[in-house]
């Protein structure tokens, strides 16, 4: 049977990725001050339960007392997410109901050290902008860029982009039009690379000749928004040591980039509003590592 408690099922959730958290605290070890605050990062959550004044909806949102704000913490990263992925949705869908088609493209280089991970996006950063001054580029009216950043047990790092793209009428039935291997030679040589890179170009809309890799729109999103960096690859690093490189190679970049006519923001907040919503209830729980679980702390009531 289906579980239909949004705050069950959005505990569950959380509680798995705290525990994700919990495996990489270790990799911390390097900078106590660091890793107490992963430590401390979703030790209380707070669910917020708001009635619709007129309908009587429920919404329940979830609020954190404190975050890490690193882009390595499973659980301030699925806060990024549930931030910019009604953004990104919203923006695609305006670039269609302008008549633009979206494209999903994912751009490679070869594996990195993790002590060269700055340099190569970096390098891959030069080599976008100079793929957007080619001139078939111009049939590209907006555009989203996401960077995720792989890792495996060889030391090596694995950078690439996610890129959302508004086409117009030019590229997709003109000259403009680039096959997967022409989008692999323009990249290559945008990169100033000898060998051709590894590179994907797949419909996010529905045509004549939809095939199963096309997306949607929804979909799309996800990939574009999905964890820059997963818990998961942070485990295959191993120790402090190479926790320290690889945090001190990714401090500071941008992991979003769009377009100059695309605004996005990580830290926007979708409101409910007050004017609209009664805040009936909140029911805070706390984390307990030794369980491995949220309990109820306390609810207090509006």
């Amino acid at each position: 049977m289906a579980n239909n408690n949004p705050i069950k099922n959005k505990k569950q959730h959380i509680t798995q990725l705290k525990n994700n958290q919990t495996r990489i605290q270790r990799l911390f070890a390097f900078d106590e001050k660091k890793q107490k605050r992963i430590c401390d990062c979703g030790r209380f959550i707070q669910f917020n339960r708001y009635q619709n004044i007129k309908s009587f909806d429920i919404e329940n949102k979830v609020e954190q007392a404190f975050m890490c704000n690193y882009r390595y913490c499973p659980l301030c990263n699925y806060y990024r997410i549930c931030s910019v992925s009604p953004q990104m949705i919203k923006v695609l869908e305006e670039q269609q109901a302008k008549g633009f088609k979206i494209l999903f493209l994912t751009l490679t280089v070869p594996n990195c050290q993790y002590s060269d991970t700055r340099q190569t996006i970096s390098n891959m950063n030069k080599a976008f902008k100079r793929l957007t001054r080619l001139d078939f580029f111009k049939s590209v009216e907006a555009w989203i860029r996401t960077t995720e950043v792989t890792f495996n047990t060889k030391g090596e790092a694995h950078p690439h982009f996610h890129i959302a793209l508004a086409v117009n009428d030019n590229y997709l039935k003109g000259k403009d039009y680039k096959t997967t291997r022409e989008w692999s030679q323009i990249w290559a040589k945008a990169y100033k690379s000898d060998r051709p890179l590894i590179v994907d170009i797949r419909k996010a809309y529905k045509s004549k000749k939809h095939s199963k890799r096309d997306l949607d729109i929804h979909s799309t999103v996800k990939e574009l928004a999905k964890y820059c960096i997963k818990s998961t690859d942070l485990q295959r690093i191993k120790t402090a040591d190479n926790m320290q490189i690889v945090f001190n190679q990714l401090k500071g970049l941008r992991f979003i980039a769009t377009s100059q006519n695309i605004k996005l923001s990580e830290d926007e907040k979708e409101k409910l509003n007050p004017n609209d919503w009664e805040l009936i209830e909140s029911i805070i729980l706390k984390y307990y590592p030794d369980m491995k679980q949220y309990l109820h702390h306390k609810t207090v009531s509006k």
